[in-house]
Formats: structure tokens, sequence, C-alpha cells
């Protein structure tokens, strides 16, 4: 009796750890592969919010950097010219975080869009479609302090998730 549970627990054991050794190789291997898709969806989305010829990544120093902003770039002309910047940023929603790409030039929001979230269909959602980041584009960044976009009912959290990004590229770029 002893010995026939040993034998099932040894192979319980074994499959257990060729399970996590296979999870692990699946993981190593579509890792890179999603990230990648990650990263053209970033730029495709980046073309939505600030349409440029070209975008240069830059390296965020000084005194103060937002943990929230995982990315920065400057938007460029065909002559090479700086005409905005694009952020991309993770804040807090209501189904953990919100990953948004801003595009900002002259002080005002030119584009919103919504990357990875899990926020709830339907609900939270609300705030992150279309009609209602449309409401932060052309907006004055310095203005926006003030006076901010009203949350929907029953989306308040993803709203302000919303809200804290456009905040965070606000303050990033000394406006706020």
């Amino acid at each position: 009796m002893k010995r026939d549970f040993l034998a099932g627990a040894w192979r319980l054991v074994i499959i257990v750890l060729v399970s996590a050794v296979l999870l692990g190789g699946a993981y190593a291997l579509t890792q890179p592969r999603i990230e990648e898709a990650r990263r053209t969806a970033d730029r495709e989305r980046m073309g939505h919010v600030l349409a440029a010829h070209s975008y240069q990544s830059v390296q965020l120093s000084g005194g103060f950097v937002h943990t929230e902003i995982q990315e920065a770039f400057d938007a460029l002309d065909a002559q090479g010219e700086r005409i905005g910047q694009v952020y991309i940023v993770a804040t807090k929603g209501y189904g953990g975080q919100v990953a948004f790409v801003i595009g900002v030039a002259e002080g005002r929001v030119t584009g919103i869009a919504v990357g990875d979230n899990g926020e709830t269909p339907g609900v939270g959602s609300r705030a992150l479609a279309d009609e209602y980041l449309t409401l932060y584009v052309g907006a004055d960044l310095l203005a926006m302090q003030n006076q901010p976009v009203d949350a929907l009912t029953g989306a308040t959290i993803t709203s302000d998730a919303v809200w804290r990004a456009v905040q965070v590229v606000a303050e990033q770029l000394g406006v706020g």
C-alpha cells in the first residue's frame, strides 16, 4: 500500500516537472514574439495619435521621470525637425494596468490610443472608446489641470486612468 502511494507520488512529481519545463519553454519561445507584436501595435498607434515622418526614441532624464511612462518618442517631420512627442503610458484601471499611447504637440493632446488593458467590456471599456477619448483631443494640457474631463458613470476608475495618463504626460512636459 505504502509502495503504491510512493509510486503514484513520484509519477505525479514527474508529470508536474515535465509540465513546468514544457510551459517554461513555450513561454520562452513565445515571449519575444508577443513583445514584438506589442511594439508593432504601439508603433501603429503612434501614427494614429500624431502623424509624423518618423519617431525617435528619447531617453527621459533629469530630475523627474514618471514611472508610468514606459517609452517616449520625438515625432519628426521629413526634415528631422521635432513636431511633437508621443508617450507610451500605463496607469491603473479597474482591471489592472491600462496602456495608452498619447500624442502631444504645442502643449495640446493630438490623440490618445488604447493598448493592452483588462477593463470590463461594456462597463469600464466605455471610457476607452473613441467617443470618450476624443474629449481629450485638442485639449490644452495646462487648461486641463483645472477642468478635468467628466468621468463616465459606472466607469469612474477607468475614466480616472485616462485622466491620470494625460496628467502624467503633462507633468513630464513640465505643464502640470
